[in-house]
């Protein structure tokens, strides 16, 4: 194996029939004033994407003869790195400011670096998550689990790692259908790996309902690898100093999940997910003040129900109006 080179880094791109978006996010890492090398990775036959990747010089590009999915598709990606620092984007979202230099000179000696991202909606409002929001946590890993786990953990996009240390953990988990980014995080966090944070630059991640976009996953299948998930988080927090902590956060994450389930019309998944997080201790209900006098009043199952009815009429409306 070639060695590695210092200082410098590699940013890959996992792209399944993203030719309208890649270029927003090549040309977004390449406008850094000290560009990183690119590797998009094609995922499956798909001749408009790999001509998209190919208008850029400079891009490093593997086409996967199959489909394989995001996780196995930046595992080959990571195959393929000789940078000393590799970190991930998605197709559909781009980064702002000099976020990948912001990353090289931060790490120092540590094996991650955690920087600021954006959840950016459809209609261009932004729901900033500020890596300040957790650099006081950095010193205790069980805090910064707890975090991670049950308040915010962070996206793709913003997360840069040392390529040898990411090999060493074993890469992306090519068996979760969806929150790989949640699990190699806290599998870094849990294994002891060393984090940094960086304060330059902003990844955003573009919220939309594309019909490419992997969102529509079965939720008994969520509900399946949360399970795997926490259930190793839980065997964990056992022995850990901050037990108690830990639980919350876990349950907190349970009560995150039934939301989910409730709004998508999966009830019975929805009441697992809701005794699990009973279980670890959470009472009443989490989130807005809106959210919880709702939820006392008509229960959580219900609200979630006729929040999904709300969503769909809005939806309908929009398309009625777009129509005309």
């Amino acid at each position: 194996m070639r060695p590695m080179v210092r200082d410098a880094l590699t940013v890959i791109i996992p792209a399944h029939k993203a030719a309208p978006t890649l270029p927003r996010a090549i040309e977004s890492v390449q406008c850094q004033r000290d560009a990183p090398r690119i590797i998009v990775v094609v995922d499956g036959a798909d001749p408009d994407t790999e001509a998209a990747a190919h208008a850029y010089t400079g891009v490093r590009i593997k086409v996967n003869r199959d489909c394989i999915g995001a996780p196995a598709s930046r595992n080959a990606g990571l195959a393929l790195v000789e940078t000393e620092y590799v970190a991930f984007l998605d197709a559909d979202d781009y980064i702002e400011g000099d976020l990948h230099q912001g990353m090289v000179d931060a790490i120092g000696q540590a094996d991650m670096v955690i920087s600021s991202w954006a959840w950016e909606h459809p209609s261009g409002h932004r729901d900033l998550i500020p890596v300040s929001s957790i650099k006081p946590l950095m010193e205790s890993r069980d805090r910064l689990a707890a975090h991670w786990i049950g308040t915010q953990f962070f996206q793709t996009g913003s997360v840069g790692w040392r390529t040898d240390y990411l090999r060493r953990i074993g890469g992306w988990d090519v068996s979760l259908r969806k929150g790989q980014d949640f699990e190699v995080g806290l599998r870094s966090i849990l294994s002891g790996g060393r984090i940094e944070a960086n304060r330059k630059g902003l990844a955003v991640h573009v919220n939309h309902e594309a019909p490419t976009r992997i969102t529509k996953i079965k939720t008994a299948s969520v509900i399946e690898d949360h399970q795997r998930v926490l259930r190793q988080v839980e065997e964990y927090a056992e022995k850990s100093r901050h037990r108690d902590l830990m639980r919350v956060a876990l349950g907190q994450r349970y009560y995150q999940l039934a939301c989910n389930c409730f709004i998508e019309g999966t009830p019975d998944e929805g009441q697992w997910a809701l005794s699990q997080a009973r279980r670890l201790g959470i009472s009443g209900h989490q989130g807005s003040f809106q959210h919880r006098l709702a939820c006392y009043a008509v229960g959580l199952e219900r609200k979630q129900y006729l929040g999904r009815i709300v969503a769909t009429i809005k939806s309908g409306v929009k398309q009625m109006l777009s129509v005309e």
